[in-house]
């Protein structure tokens, strides 16, 4: 829910955030993508945003799988939307938001243009859909 709040400034982003390196000092933290896994050599081959190739040895191997924004093959909405996933996309709706207000503010706006900038569509009913609308 917070991270609704900050994309419309009522919570700093810093008040939300903090790098997983430093939440558990005994854990070891390694930015990868994971390839496969060797349950019988205890080896997760991971591969890096940059091309290189690691192994990680583990003795427990706990997975929590990521989700990126579906968009359903919606056309036009990966190029006109905003999503709310994460604390990069919560900063582009609010500059995204202020923009609409700037642009709504300007002399000489007609009240039409003016209900058409500051109309906005809030799509999706899960609890960050709620908590933006509300």
């Amino acid at each position: 829910p917070m991270l609704a709040s900050s994309s419309v400034g009522t919570v700093e982003y810093r008040s939300i955030t903090e790098p997983m390196r430093f939440s558990n000092r005994r854990a070891q933290f390694i930015e990868a993508s994971a390839d496969e896994v060797d349950p019988d050599g205890k080896v997760l081959r991971c591969s890096r945003e940059n091309g290189a190739k690691i192994e990680v040895p583990y003795d427990v191997l706990v997975l929590s799988v990521g989700m990126k924004t579906s968009t359903f093959g919606t056309p036009g909405v990966a190029e006109r939307c905003f999503f709310l996933k994460d604390v990069d996309d919560a900063r582009n709706l609010r500059a995204g938001l202020i923009e609409q207000f700037e642009t709504a503010s300007l002399p000489g706006m007609s009240e039409d243009e003016k209900k058409q900038l500051l109309s906005f569509v809030v799509v999706g009913g899960g609890p960050t859909g709620v908590e933006f609308s509300g």
